[in-house]
């Protein structure tokens, strides 16, 4: 049973990692996700369904464009790929701690919001607002549907003010943290996008969450910035902060939640 519910994950995963490619293509260009059929940016020629199908058609395909037989990027595949394997671990380590395998759902949507957010900063600087947005709105409803995966025995009312709760508590101090960054520096010391990005990972991945993916993020950023940024680049501060964001989001899945109680413990003992 185990196996089965692995597997599926992983399936899913998949899909929803296909899905995703068309995310971070399409809403930089403020194209639709929904309404414009598949098809290749170079020829335009509208991919069918069994070219459409993930990794396999990657495969099939030999990473070229059947229409004009440009080249796929990658991308396209590893996206599909790390997705897949990601949704079937935030199975398995719910499974591992014996948590509600609803868990697993939010796990799974701050997954897709991180890779998302991510890979269109690390592209484009911006983190879209129909990702955050859309992000916060499901994690309410999915909260309303399954409260069990806020906590076992509480109300589907109070698991929504917890959800929202989060988001307000985190998005005020983001948004304070912004404010006086640029009052300070007299210069963005932290964009908009960043800020919505945590509202919504402290609606999926709880406060706790959220602050062990700010503390990451902001270690991550400033080890590169130091590594990495050179000259002007990093005097002026030329740095998108939503890949770190992302990957702070993505450890505490897999593990941050464990650095966080054992501190705690140790802080408390």
């Amino acid at each position: 049973m185990i196996g089965m519910i692995i597997l599926a994950a992983f399936l899913f995963g998949l899909c929803f990692g296909s899905f995703l490619n068309v995310c971070i293509w399409r809403m930089p260009r403020n194209e639709s996700v929904v309404t414009v059929p598949s098809h290749c940016p170079v020829c335009n020629h509208k991919i069918a369904w069994y070219e459409n199908i993930p990794l396999f058609s990657y495969l099939m395909l030999k990473g070229r464009c059947s229409g004009c037989g440009g080249k796929i990027s990658p991308r396209y595949f590893i996206i599909e790929l790390v997705t897949g394997v990601l949704f079937a671990g935030a199975a398995l380590i719910t499974l591992f701690f014996g948590l509600p395998l609803t868990v697993a759902g939010f796990y799974c949507m701050a997954i897709m919001l991180a890779i998302g957010s991510g890979m269109i900063d690390a592209k484009h600087g911006i983190i879209p607002d129909k990702l955050t947005y859309s992000a916060m709105v499901l994690s309410v409803v999915y909260t309303a549907a399954f409260p069990d995966a806020v906590s076992p025995e509480i109300s589907r009312f109070s698991a929504v003010c917890v959800t929202v709760a989060s988001g307000v508590i985190v998005g005020l101090m983001m948004t304070a943290f912004a404010v006086i960054g640029k009052f300070v520096f007299g210069r963005d010391a932290l964009g908009w996008g960043d800020v919505k990005y945590m509202t919504a990972a402290a609606m999926l991945i709880t406060i706790p969450g959220a602050i062990f993916s700010l503390l990451i993020g902001s270690l991550g950023g400033l080890v590169y910035a130091l590594l990495f940024l050179k000259g002007r680049a990093r005097s002026r501060g030329e740095l998108f902060f939503g890949p770190f964001l992302a990957a702070g989001t993505i450890l505490w899945i897999f593990g941050g939640q464990l650095l966080w109680w054992w501190y705690l413990s140790r802080f408390a003992s």
